[in-house]
């Protein structure tokens, strides 16, 4: 049985336009712009501090990360980073405040036009599930245009 809520939903992404792949609306994209890291970095794992409501509220992120180039050669991970094995001289351990993380989202969707929630596409993300995999839906948040939202533009 579908739920009315599941009418739209669909399993594959559309494509991203060209200029979210090159600059994707991530916290490593973030972090790459704010500290001048490598292009390819990535977090390898990040925490909430300063946590209120519950967890829903933080003053800022602690994240950690380097480049990884490193695969498994065998094994069930075969082919997979190995996040054990960072090139040497680009570990990073730096804080993203929440308000830097909010500047740097409004900056993103003025300078590229697209809206954040859907990367552009129109879908957003909506969940997983073992027998499905990952569910996308129409963006709320832009009406699925994947254009800026005009209620935030004019502000």
């Amino acid at each position: 049985m579908t739920r009315p809520w599941e009418s739209d939903e669909i399993t594959e992404r559309p494509p991203l336009p060209e200029a979210v792949k090159d600059r994707p609306p991530t916290m490593d994209q973030n972090a790459i712009e704010r500290f001048n890291l490598p292009k390819d970095w990535q977090h390898c794992g990040w925490e909430k501090r300063g946590t209120t409501n519950g967890g829903r509220d933080f003053t800022h992120l602690a994240i950690e990360g380097a480049v990884y180039k490193t695969t498994y050669s065998r094994g069930p991970r075969k082919g997979q980073i190995n996040y054990r094995k960072p090139e040497p001289g680009t570990e990073a351990s730096i804080s993203l405040t929440s308000e830097e993380m909010d500047a740097w989202i409004i900056q993103w969707e003025v300078e590229t036009g697209y809206c954040h929630n859907c990367w552009g596409t129109g879908y957003a993300w909506n969940g997983w599930t073992a027998g499905i995999g990952t569910r996308y839906k129409p963006c709320r948040r832009c009406a699925a245009t994947g254009k800026r939202a005009l209620a935030e533009a004019a502000a």
